[in-house]
Order: C-alpha cells, then sequence, then structure tokens
C-alpha cells in the first residue's frame, strides 16, 4: 500500500488535484477495483457534483462513472455491509435511542447518584445518548469506564458520575443489541467486514476536507491501510513533515493528523510516497489582496499589505446601526453583484457566527428582494407547530385542561378548528373562566338562565358547538388512553387522533401552498417532520410497545424522543445563496462571500457548552487513556481554523459586516476578525448605514428589485416631507411604479400614508343617528352620565366604546370594576336591611353579622362566583369582609351623627329607572333622556322644604374638582343633582327640594395611627376621620350643622369637608357653595352635556384627548392603539384652561 500526502495552505488547488487525480485514475486503470473519494458528511453532496463535472467536462461515460464513489464514512459502511451483509437488525434511528434511554433512565432510578436528579429533566435524555454515541465514536468500552471509576475513586463527584455512566452505557448497549442495529456502531462493524472480506482489495482511495477523525475512522482508515492499493490524504497545512505541533498554531490539530496517519502507515509496512506540496499551484484567488489576506491573517507580525486603498473591490467592511440593517446591507450586496458583477446566485455564499440570530431576517428580507436562498440549518423539530400540536394533546390531559394546554394545541394550525372560531372560544373561556374537567361536561357549555338575553343564548350555543367540534375527537382519544395503557394503544390512539383532525391532510395542503409560494425549503421539510412523527410513533411501539404507564409518562417518552431531533434538507434549487454558519456549512467554488454577524464572541465563537463531562473529567480521562472529543479549550483553537478556512473561501471578494447593536437596542462591539482586517489592510474604510450621505452610488445600490426598493422610495418620500432634499433618482423610481398597473394602489397607499395626518372626520349624520341613538319613542338620544364624561375626556373613545362597541377582553378575574360593583352590591344590600330595622339602633355586632351575610351571598352571584371559585379568591373575600365591616359602621355613624337620614338606595332614572329619565332639549327639537342610578339620596326635611344630598360611593380615592365638572369632565353628581331636583317631586312628597350636597365615599381599608393601643373610643373617632366625605356642600350653617350635628359643638366637621372659625362662620377653603352657585352649576353642567349631544350626532368623534394640568385623556384609555394619537409625531391633545374656583364661579353666572 503506498500513502501520500496531499498538502497547502487554502486556495492551493488540493481538491482540484484530487479531482484531477482521481479522473486519470479512471482513464488509466482498467478492471473492477473501486475508486473511492472519501469526504466528510457535509462535504459529500458538492464533491459528488464537481466530480460528476469534471468528469463530464472530459467526455467519461457512465460506466466509468460508476466506478468513483464519492463517499462519507457512514456511507461507505453502508455501501460494504450492503455488499457482504452485516445489517440483520432493524437500524435504530436518534428518536428510538432516545426512547432506549429514556426507558434505561427508568429502569435505573434507584441506582443512579450523581445524575439521578439530572436524569429526571427534559432534555437530560438527548445529552445521554449523545455522550453514549461519543463514547462509541471514541471507542471507549463500558469496561474502560469501571476500569477508570477504579482509578478516580478519591474525586467523590467524578467517581458517581462515571459510574451511573457505566451502569447507563452497559444497560442501553445490552437493551439495544437485543433486537436493533445502533448507527454508531457501524464503522465498528465496518472494520471487522473489512478484515473478513476482501470488498475493497486493491482500491484506490482519496481523502480530501479531513482536519481530523475519531478513533473509530481511524481503525476504519487502519483497516483500509490493509486492503487498499493506493491512498492519497489531502490536507490543509504548510507543512506535514519535521513539523513541530503545537496546539495553539492554526494548522497544529491537522499536523497531528498528519503525524497519526503516518505512524500508522509505517506500523502495517506501508510505503509512503513523497509528499506532494502545493505551494507553488495555481491559487484560487484572483487577486492578490485574498492572496495576501490567507498569508498575512494568522502570521506574526500581521504584515500590512502594501496596495490596500480606502476602498477595495476584493475586501469590503461594513458597519451596521442594528442586525436589520446589517441583514438589508446584505441583500443590497447580493444584488448588486449579480446586477453589475454578473455573478450568478450560486456563486455568492453568506456566513453567520450565529445563525439563530440571523435566520428569520435573512429569510424575511432576501425574500423581499427576491433572492433565493438554502438555509443550511436543522431546525428543531420541537419547535414545529406540527409537533407542538401533538405535545399539546397529552398536555391537555396531563394538566387537566389547562388553559396554556388547550390553546397551544388550537394555535398550532393543525385542530380541525377555524382561526375565528378559535378565538370565539378563547374569549368565552376567560370571560367564563372555564378549566378542568368543565371541558368535558356538556351542561358547563349549554345550560344557562331564561332571563339571558335571546342574543347572548344564540351566541353561547354557538360556542357550544365550537367546543365539541374541538372535543370530540380529543375525549375519543382519552376514552381510548385512560388508566394504565400499553404504549402501542397510545400510539394508535394518538395516530387515530391526529387523522381525525385531518392533520395529513392539512400537511399536505400546507406543503403545496409552501411550494407555490416558492419556499421549496419549508414545503420539504413540513412533509420531514409527518414523516418523523409516524416513524417515532413506530419506534416508540418497537421498543416499548407492550409496556403500560399513563399518559404523564408517554408524555416524556416521546418529548425524550424527539428532544434533540432537527431537520435538515438539501439545497432546493442550483442557482441560490446557501446561508449557513462557519461550522456545519461548507462553500466550493464561490466567488463572493459574505459574513454577517462579525461581532465578538460570535465570529469566532467563544461559548461552548461542557456537557455532562465538564473539562477537568476530560483531562482525568486523557490522562488515564480515555480520550474523547474536543473539550471547551480546544474548541477555541478549532474556531481559529474553522474562522480561516471561512474566510479564505471565496475567490474574488469578501465582505464582513458586523452590527452595533442586537434586536433589543443592546451595544454590540466588533469581532477581532474585523479589528485584524483594518490593522492588515490600513487604510481600508469601512462603509455604515449609521449616518447615510445620500451620495448617488449609495442610493443606485438600493434600486435592485421592485419589493425591496419600495421600501427605499418610501423613506425617501418621508425624508423629502421632513424637508430634506432628495436625488432626481427617487423621482424617477416614483415614475416607474406610478406607470406599472401591479404597484400603483401600492404607490397610492404609501402616498397617502406620507401626507396622513392623525384626523378622524365627522362620521355622517345619518351614519351616526344609527350609531348612537338607541332610544326608543319620543327621545332622539338617550344615554348615561357617564357616557359624557368620556366624550369630554376624548370624543374617539367614546366613538370605540359606544359606536364600535369595542371593549377589553373580559377576563375571568376580579378587576377593579368587578371589585367595585361588588362592593356596591354589598353596600346596597346593607343599607336596605338597615333602612327597614332603622340606622339610630343599629349596633356593631348586628352590623358586622350583616355585612357577613351579605358579602357570603355576593360571593355566589356576583363577578361570576368568582370570589369562591379558589381559596385564594375565598381569603381575599374574608379580607373584605374585614374592609366592609369597618365601612358599613362608619356609614352608619356618620348617619347617626346628623338629621340627614337615608332616603333610598341604587335609585335609577330613566326609561326602567324608579324616576323617569332628565330629558334636557338640545339642538333643532331634539330631546335627550339622560338616565343614570344614584348609589345614595340622603334627605332632611324641616317641614317647609326637603334638602337633598347625594353619596356616592367610590372604590377609588376620587374627590370633586369643580375645575373638572367645569369642563365636563366630571358632571355625574351635578347631574344626579338635577334630576332628583326636576323629576323626584312625587317621590319625596315636596314640592320645594333643595340640593345641598353632592359627596364622594371611599370605600377601602385605612390605617390609623394611635396614641395608645386598646383606646376604642379614640379607635373609632380615628376611623371616622378616615372615611370623611369629599365634596361640595350648600354654604348654609343650618343645614350644614344638620349633616353633622358636632358642629354645633365642634370647630371641624369628622364627616363632612366643612370647618368653622371660632366666630361660627365657614372657614375659608370649605367645599362649599351658595344655593345660587349650585344652581349655576347645574345649569353649566346641563349645557355641557347639550353641547355633547349635539356634537356626538353630528359625528364628531376625532381623537382630541383632554389636557388639564397633569391629567390627560389618554391616561387609562385602553383604545390607543386604534386611535394612533402620537404627541411624538405632532399630535397635540386638546388643552383645557386652568382655573380658578372663584373665577369659574364667576363664569358661571348667568349672562
Amino acid at each position: 500500500m503506498r500513502l501520500q500526502f496531499v498538502y497547502g495552505r487554502a486556495g492551493t488547488g488540493k481538491s482540484q488535484k484530487v479531482i484531477d487525480e482521481i479522473v486519470q485514475a479512471v482513464k488509466r486503470e482498467d478492471g473492477d477495483a473501486p475508486i473511492i473519494l472519501l469526504v466528510p458528511e457535509q462535504f459529500s453532496f458538492g464533491a459528488e457534483k464537481r466530480m460528476m463535472a469534471a468528469m463530464g467536462q472530459r467526455g467519461m461515460t457512465v460506466t466509468a462513472l460508476e466506478r468513483v464513489k464519492v463517499l462519507s464514512f457512514r456511507r461507505l459502511a453502508n455501501f460494504v455491509l450492503n455488499q457482504v451483509g452485516g445489517i440483520t437488525k432493524s437500524r435504530m434511528h436518534n428518536a428510538g435511542k432516545n426512547l432506549l434511554m429514556q426507558k434505561v433512565c427508568e429502569k435505573l432510578d434507584n441506582e443512579l447518584e450523581g445524575l439521578k436528579r439530572a436524569a429526571r429533566k427534559q432534555g437530560f435524555i438527548a445529552k445521554l445518548t449523545g455522550i453514549i454515541s461519543e463514547f462509541k465514536r471514541y471507542q471507549v468500552t463500558p469496561e474502560a469506564l469501571a476500569l477508570a471509576c477504579e482509578q478516580v475513586v478519591e474525586d467523590e463527584l467524578l467517581f458517581k458520575k462515571l459510574t451511573d455512566l457505566e451502569k447507563i452505557y452497559t444497560a442501553y448497549h445490552a437493551l439495544l443489541a437485543e433486537n436493533y442495529a445502533d448507527a454508531d456502531d457501524d464503522l465498528t462493524l465496518l472494520c471487522e467486514k473489512l478484515q473478513q472480506s476482501p470488498i475493497l482489495a486493491g482500491a484506490a482511495i482519496w481523502c480530501d476536507e479531513f482536519s481530523g477523525f475519531t478513533p473509530q475512522e481511524y481503525s476504519v482508515l487502519q483497516m483500509l491501510f490493509k486492503r487498499a492499493k493506493h491512498m492519497t490524504v489531502a490536507l490543509c497545512t504548510d507543512q506535514v513533515h519535521d513539523c513541530t505541533v503545537e496546539q495553539e498554531a492554526l494548522f497544529g490539530a491537522v499536523q497531528k493528523t498528519a503525524i497519526r496517519l503516518r505512524k500508522m502507515a509505517h506500523d502495517i509496512g506501508a510505503f509512503e510516497e513523497r509528499p506532494c506540496h502545493l505551494a507553488h499551484a495555481p491559487w484560487r484567488f484572483q487577486g492578490e489582496g485574498l492572496k495576501h489576506l490567507e498569508q498575512a491573517f494568522f502570521s506574526v507580525g500581521q504584515a500590512v499589505y502594501p496596495h490596500a486603498t480606502e476602498d477595495m473591490a476584493e475586501l469590503k467592511l461594513f458597519a451596521a446601526n442594528h442586525v436589520y440593517g446589517e441583514v438589508e446591507a446584505a441583500a443590497a450586496e447580493i444584488l448588486r453583484l449579480v446586477r453589475d458583477e454578473h455573478y450568478r446566485f450560486r456563486d455568492v455564499a453568506v456566513l453567520c457566527g450565529d445563525l439563530t440570530r440571523y435566520e428569520h431576517l435573512v429569510r424575511s428580507v432576501f425574500g423581499q428582494s427576491d433572492i433565493p436562498i438554502f438555509l443550511d440549518t436543522k431546525t428543531a423539530l420541537t419547535e414545529h407547530p406540527m409537533v407542538q400540536t401533538v405535545l399539546a394533546v397529552l398536555e391537555i390531559f396531563v394538566s387537566s385542561w389547562s388553559y396554556e394546554a388547550v390553546f397551544r394545541y388550537l394555535k398550532a394550525g393543525y385542530a380541525d378548528c377555524a382561526p375565528d372560531d378559535i378565538f370565539k372560544l378563547e374569549n368565552d373561556v376567560l370571560a367564563r373562566g372555564i378549566k378542568g374537567t368543565a371541558w368535558e361536561k356538556d351542561e358547563r357549555w349549554t345550560s344557562f338562565s331564561d332571563d339571558l338575553p335571546q342574543t347572548e343564548q344564540a351566541r353561547r350555543m354557538k360556542i357550544a358547538t365550537i367546543r365539541q367540534q374541538v372535543v370530540a375527537p380529543l375525549m375519543a382519544f382519552r376514552h381510548k388512553t385512560k388508566g394504565s395503557t400499553a404504549v402501542k394503544d397510545f400510539c394508535v390512539a394518538l395516530y387515530e387522533l391526529l387523522t381525525a383532525i385531518h392533520m395529513p391532510d392539512r400537511v399536505m395542503e400546507k406543503a403545496e401552498l409552501l411550494k407555490e409560494q416558492g419556499h421549496l425549503q419549508l414545503s420539504n421539510e413540513l412533509g420531514q417532520i409527518w414523516n418523523i412523527l409516524t416513524d417515532l410513533l413506530s419506534q416508540a411501539v418497537e421498543v416499548m410497545g407492550e409496556e403500560c404507564m399513563g399518559v404523564e409518562r408517554f408524555l416524556h417518552l416521546l418529548q425524550a424522543g424527539l428532544c434533540d431531533y432537527t431537520v435538515g434538507s438539501i439545497p432546493p434549487a442550483l442557482d441560490c445563496v446557501t446561508v449557513g454558519n462557519v461550522v456545519r456549512t461548507k462553500n466550493d467554488g464561490v466567488k463572493a462571500l459574505i459574513i454577517i454577524g462579525a461581532n465578538d464572541g460570535v465570529f469566532p465563537s467563544n461559548t461552548f457548552e461542557e456537557g455532562i463531562l465538564s473539562d477537568d473529567d476530560r483531562a482525568v480521562l486523557y490522562d488515564l487513556g480515555i480520550p474523547l472529543a474536543q473539550d471547551t479549550r480546544q474548541k477555541v483553537f478549532e474556531q481559529q481554523f474553522l474562522s480561516y478556512t471561512a474566510l479564505t473561501t471565496p475567490s474574488h471578494t469578501l465582505y464582513v459586516s458586523y452590527a452595533l447593536a442586537d434586536h433589543e437596542g443592546m451595544a454590540m462591539r466588533q469581532s477581532s476578525v474585523v479589528s485584524r482586517l483594518k490593522k492588515i489592510f490600513y487604510p481600508l474604510k469601512e462603509t455604515t448605514n449609521i449616518v447615510s450621505h445620500h451620495r448617488l452610488q449609495e442610493e443606485m445600490a438600493l434600486v435592485v428589485t421592485p419589493q425591496s426598493t419600495f421600501a427605499y422610495l418610501c423613506q425617501a418620500m418621508r425624508r423629502k416631507r421632513d424637508g430634506e432634499k432628495i436625488h432626481a433618482l427617487w423621482w424617477g423610481v416614483k415614475t416607474w411604479y406610478a406607470n406599472d398597473e401591479k404597484w400603483q394602489a401600492q404607490l397610492n397607499h404609501a402616498t397617502a400614508g406620507q401626507q396622513y395626518r392623525n384626523e378622524f372626520p365627522a362620521i355622517p349624520n345619518e351614519n351616526a343617528m344609527r350609531m348612537f341613538c338607541n332610544a326608543q319613542g319620543e327621545y332622539d338620544l338617550s344615554a348615561s352620565v357617564t357616557r359624557f364624561e368620556r366624550y369630554a375626556a376624548c370624543p374617539f373613545s367614546f366613538f370605540m366604546r359606544f359606536g364600535m362597541q369595542a371593549e377589553e377582553r373580559r377576563i375571568f378575574q376580579l378587576g377593579t370594576p368587578d371589585m367595585g360593583d361588588f362592593l356596591h352590591h354589598v353596600m346596597e344590600q346593607f343599607s336596605k336591611s338597615v333602612q327597614a330595622q332603622g340606622w339610630k339602633g343599629l349596633e356593631r355586632g348586628q352590623c358586622d353579622i350583616l355585612v357577613n351575610n351579605m358579602v357570603n351571598e355576593a360571593m355566589l352571584t356576583r363577578a361570576g362566583g368568582i370570589l369562591a371559585s379558589s381559596p385564594r379568591y375565598q381569603a381575599l373575600a374574608e379580607r373584605m369582609k374585614r374592609m366592609l365591616s369597618r365601612v358599613a359602621w362608619s356609614v352608619a355613624s356618620q348617619i347617626k351623627q346628623g338629621q340627614f337620614e337615608p332616603f333610598a338606595f341604587e335609585l335609577s332614572f330613566g326609561d326602567k329607572g324608579t324616576l323617569p329619565p332628565l330629558v334636557l332639549p338640545f339642538g333643532d327639537g331634539k330631546k335627550l333622556a339622560l338616565r343614570g342610578k344614584i348609589d345614595r339620596l340622603d334627605v332632611f326635611n324641616d317641614g317647609d322644604n326637603a334638602y337633598i344630598r347625594i353619596v356616592d360611593y367610590k372604590s377609588g380615592n376620587k374627590s370633586f374638582q369643580l375645575e373638572e365638572a367645569y369642563h365636563g369632565l366630571s358632571v355625574q353628581l351635578p347631574s344626579y343633582l338635577e334630576a332628583i331636583c326636576e323629576n323626584g317631586k312625587h317621590l319625596l312628597a315636596s314640592q320645594n327640594i333643595i340640593p345641598s350636597g353632592m359627596l364622594y365615599f371611599h370605600l377601602n381599608d385605612p390605617l390609623v395611627a394611635l396614641d395608645r393601643l386598646g383606646d376604642t373610643a379614640q379607635l373609632e373617632q380615628a376611623m371616622l376621620e378616615q372615611f370623611r366625605m369629599k365634596g361640595l356642600l350648600i354654604d348654609e350653617i343650618d343645614v350644614l350643622e344638620a349633616m353633622d350635628e358636632q358642629l354645633k359643638t365642634t370647630a371641624r366637621s369628622s364627616i363632612i369637608p366643612v370647618s368653622f372659625k371660632q366666630d361660627g362662620t365657614i372657614r375659608k377653603g370649605a367645599s362649599v357653595a351658595s344655593r345660587e352657585q349650585l344652581k349655576n352649576l347645574q345649569q353649566h353642567v346641563r349645557g355641557k352635556i347639550t353641547q355633547a349631544s349635539e356634537d356626538i350626532l353630528r359625528g364628531m368623534v376625532k381623537a382630541a384627548p383632554y389636557e388639564l394640568g397633569l391629567k390627560n385623556g389618554c391616561q387609562y384609555c385602553p383604545y390607543h392603539a386604534a386611535c394612533r394619537f402620537e404627541p411624538q409625531l405632532g399630535d397635540r391633545a386638546r388643552p383645557l384652561r386652568r382655573c380658578s374656583d372663584d373665577e369659574i364661579w364667576e363664569n358661571m353666572k348667568p349672562i
């Protein structure tokens, strides 16, 4: 056997020499001796293509082509084993091996020590399968691990880890050997067959593109040395003889490979021919700059290229403002090369240090630029919607129909349910708090009270139908797999469910649609994933078919099978740009290479995971004679070599770019690669898109495809709108789009968008009438008081809520509105109960009992019964009981302290109210019917007059602001007073009703400070002070004393916002007004409401939020996404003038 090394640095023509030698061998030799080109797996496709092209150019026959085998080690094993036999058992794929490993770990659970906890974590099974695969590739047996354990007893952690690995390895190997073959054993089996069979006797073998081999591969090469007639090994290095190997050297690993191969050949007596050094062979590089780069980049001193200029055709550096801009610039460079330099897309390749960061951006940006691409990446299977559907089915029953699992299943896109129906179902589930076994019970969905409106009943029935459609196949699966079920029955039931929801049909439909849209790679992946899923179920039946388990364990089994599965594909077309990462992707024959993501720590990478065995563990094993795969330190040196091969890939042009910020705007630094390039090629300048000077050359580079250019045209139009000058080029571009029928509509939309102003035109009167006039009979408009407050805050918010009926999604939780409704309801029921018995005789104990009963009842009836739905909410209800007890007693104390007595609670006025609506004329003979509900109406009769005050319970700390009432923002209480004065004479049995006050009572649980503990009287008084009401009262002392009789003896009221001077007059700053002022306020509010009514029916609903001091109409507004009101873009709020109270009272006087 003759061994020859062909060696040289990158680009010296090693691969071409190998191909030429093979072609000559085919021409020279007759006979059946095989001719083999051995390459790494990822090179096999490209090498076979180059070989066929070379032989085709020389006019060689098909018979000659068939003699040459382009093989990887794994393909070589398959070739030999298929010829001589040896594959007698079914092959176990990755998913099946993970299933076996899961079974082994469960079996050994009680025996493991160091890895016991880790083995139960999701994803660890794949790591165990990976380390066993590494053991096999590096020819480490369970017996070798057992011997190593004996020598590391003092290292307790490593001892436990190796002991566990030995047990797992032994059990796994035994279980696998029973019925299956492992692809990781193929090379070991190949060695045995080569020793027994003369199949490759006299073969001529060439090895290319390898930088190193595993022990398993070295064993195969040793057998090939004994069988082959000749072997040529091509290595990328600058020397193979008399070299002192340093791990840190650029070619250190390659030179170690040469030394070991030479020793193997010497041991069997092979003859080594003189190595062929290609130092002076024709170079790949077409320019002197790239030649210099190859020589100088990793050399000591890094000599500066003497012909470097600020702008070089061979080498370009680009600094992008962010990653998106970086990908845009890369796309523009590719299109420039194709358009101006007449490249084919296949002549260009793109490499990333971290492809996961750029994958989605590349798909999007390159797709918009009509650049055909092949993404040379492997997609994680567990993230795919098809797999998510399968796992979610099982999670539904593991989690007892959790919201997350159900809607992960539905939204993955493969359930038999229309998207619109899914959203309707989701809204209903969230609003009603449906969870757990409620999904399985028909009555939870189809039964409802008779007083529910017909439209709501119809909606509920529609939801019930959707739910039945969703649940039926899931329940069919559950009935077949309830309890402990055999794995084969699980797999059959799961497959039947997938066919019941028509997943195979959907896969075919989606694949066909993707193919029609030009996404051939994604289309191919769909078919692969479906095949993997069905194969996984088949292997699960093979491995554990008769074993019984519950649904949770079966879920973990599938997760283990899928956890490290990835999907790869071949290029969907010949003429496309290959996009890959530095480690996986190998590019041959490319003229231009674009490296994106040349950032610190990314290219070259400095982040590596140690795995189950740490670097220290591997060092100990190496010293014990058990070498394994690279540790993280060796991977760092490998990155140096990978960077070298990447930078020396192109023959004509190298383009290197980096981003200054990531997706989130976080700063990023340039890679050391960029720094070295700047140093070697000084004074080369990098271009950037951080600051654009809009030169003609820069602008021309943006005009490429219609899709991508349109975005740049829009940017130019925006600059023109902002007052910048734009190049005449863009007017020509705009004319092109204007004259193209396909783009006219889009250009018109863009032009309209550039001229957009956030101005909402008035709704036509007839539309406004249909939208807002829901009143029956004689009234033109019927509305609650709070609607006018919303209109005053922002007309557009009013339009969205009451015109478009747009509401925030309802969630089954105790929100602020629900809490307020609950508190109001309890206070109403409490007040009505006490009213019947009399307030004066109420004792504290009775108060607490009443509140307790009211809360218990309300827990079941209010807010959908949410307060009784869980222990957490029940605990909240207990706290609310204590709070409401204090609130109720404070209300009772306030009433006892005065002569004003409660007259009515939750008193409504309107079409269906206790009182008729407050009718206000407006416009041209129109009428407004104003409705509302008064929390509490208090009355004091002095014999001649009925003095009334309105008390409104608020869960928030609201106070009456005259300024807000003046501007129409807070008109509720004045309107309520007006309604009683207008329509309450009959109810109050009085013809002379005097409005005396409007107050807010804060429903809260205040903290009080005491001088000493145990002083009940002080506590009661302090609590009463905390519940002091806020608002506006009449300034008549006798009426104020009727509200708080203590004012007759004290200067400051503890229940109303009034205090007296020593002379008995009202102190300045008290919240009081005269009868005339209160009347003027009511008239002013009436005018505000009627003016708003006119504006509403005129369709005036533009986005015009008010601004008053620090408050504005956008605070707490849920419709910001709809109104698009952006102060940063020039939108201005509607300013309301700040006024003092005196100024307001003066302005409200009738003219």
